[in-house]
């Protein structure tokens, strides 16, 4: 297992799932950490893995907030804090399944970089034979 109840309670310092029993959480600890090594199995690790960062760690509890959420609480996605951790659910599969494409390796903790959004530009010539630029 990639976690455990304890860190798991670290990880919510709102608070959210304060009110779930321990087993309730293990048990979807568990699920998640069976699901990655669905994964990264595929891609011949072996699983369980002996040692882990804290990427892993981070990932397994961002699903796991998304699956007590829609199974225990209840989601509105509409609600930006519901969406959030939604969205953290989301993309900690994504990257376990870009894990098991070989699209992303597994090599524990790299140091945190900020992430910028960048636009696109895209460069055409009209039928006027002028360059014209665009996002």
């Amino acid at each position: 297992m990639y976690g455990s109840v304890g860190r798991f309670r670290e990880f919510d310092a709102q608070s959210a799932f304060g009110d779930l029993s321990d087993d309730v959480i293990e048990r979807h600890i568990t699920e998640a950490s069976e699901r990655f090594d669905s994964y990264v199995g595929e891609r011949g690790y072996s699983v369980a893995l002996d040692s882990y960062g804290t990427s892993l760690e981070q990932s397994i509890y961002r699903w796991v907030a998304g699956a007590l959420m829609v199974s225990v609480r209840g989601a509105n996605p509409q609600d930006p804090s519901n969406a959030g951790v939604l969205l953290g659910q989301k993309n900690s599969e994504d990257w376990w399944q870009a894990i098991a494409k070989g699209r992303a390796n597994l090599k524990g903790d790299s140091p945190a970089r900020a992430q910028t959004m960048t636009a696109r530009v895209i460069y055409a010539t009209g039928d006027d034979g002028e360059s014209t630029r665009g996002w």
